[in-house]
């Protein structure tokens, strides 16, 4: 024990006066149980924190699984695949090659990016850059194979709710996510902050919080949020893209955005926006 507290070998509670005797009762408290107490409160704070307040695991998007496709017209046979005219749909590697190379298996010309439905049949229909635009068609490729990627429906918004009051909050994202713009924490009486009071990383001008992170194969994300004197949203992770037929993009993230005019507001509920959420998407919110 260092000099400073060699001497803090016992730390006594005073009771009330007794009746008889007049003495004081002490309760004697040696300064190691304090110890075990403070080091046991630790690691329940530190469990606490561990242990999120909110999970959600997206598993609603639909999938359909391409039987063939004419490359000429870009005309893809699915039976039976209840795709509306004008649905958005991204082409999406299956979870167990998550970071396996797309374009290697796909058609060459389709990306993982989004498209819209063009319906020819009930059991055919094509994709377009735009909605209502025209057909995309696509050359051979001769590593193809269509059971390695499937087409789905992309979860477009998401809000947590619920979170009970707070100033702090500990996001993470983890999943094939085409982008993801935004992760706004709303305050207890409803508004967003989705206003141009924020300095972003690098920038010399009030702009939006926006992150505007892909990762078609991974996205692996930690977001930080603080409104106690400052309003901070802080985005860390890394992001990992297709590019070619034998190769993927790693990129790390790293964007800070501060609003020194919103501070010390109290929000319950975080907002997604922007997004194209993949089926398996896990996201949890953790206290901060």
């Amino acid at each position: 024990m260092s000099s400073r507290f060699r001497n803090l070998t016992q730390i006594s509670a005073t009771a009330p006066m007794a009746d008889a005797g007049g003495y004081l009762t002490t309760l004697p408290k040696t300064v190691e149980s304090m110890s075990q107490d403070y080091g046991s409160q630790l690691a329940q704070i530190d469990q606490y924190r561990k242990t999120p307040i909110a999970r959600y695991v997206v598993s609603e998007n639909k999938e359909i699984v391409v039987a063939s496709v004419d490359v000429a017209t870009g005309t893809f046979t699915s039976i039976g695949h209840g795709y509306a005219a004008n649905e958005q749909v991204i082409p999406l590697l299956d979870a167990a090659d998550a970071l396996d190379y797309p374009i290697k298996y796909m058609p060459t010309g389709l990306t993982p990016i989004r498209y819209y439905i063009k319906v020819v049949t009930d059991d055919t229909f094509q994709v377009s850059l735009t909605s209502g635009g025209a057909a995309v068609t696509f050359t051979t490729n001769a590593a193809q194979d269509l059971t390695k990627w499937h087409f789905e429906t992309v979860l477009r918004a998401l809000s947590i709710t619920s979170l009970g009051a707070r100033y702090k909050a500990r996001i993470t994202i983890r999943g094939k996510i085409p982008n993801i713009d935004y992760v706004l924490p709303y305050n207890t009486t409803g508004s967003d902050y989705l206003t141009d009071t924020f300095f972003k990383s690098n920038s010399t001008t009030f702009t939006y919080p926006k992150l505007s992170a892909t990762g078609s194969c991974w996205l692996n994300l930690e977001v930080l949020i603080d409104s106690l004197e400052a309003m901070t949203i802080n985005y860390k992770g890394f992001s990992t893209n297709h590019n070619t037929a034998s190769a993927n993009t790693l990129a790390l993230i790293d964007v800070q955005c501060v609003s020194p005019i919103q501070a010390n507001i109290l929000f319950d509920k975080i907002t997604f926006s922007g997004v194209y959420l993949s089926n398996g998407t896990v996201i949890e919110v953790f206290a901060a």
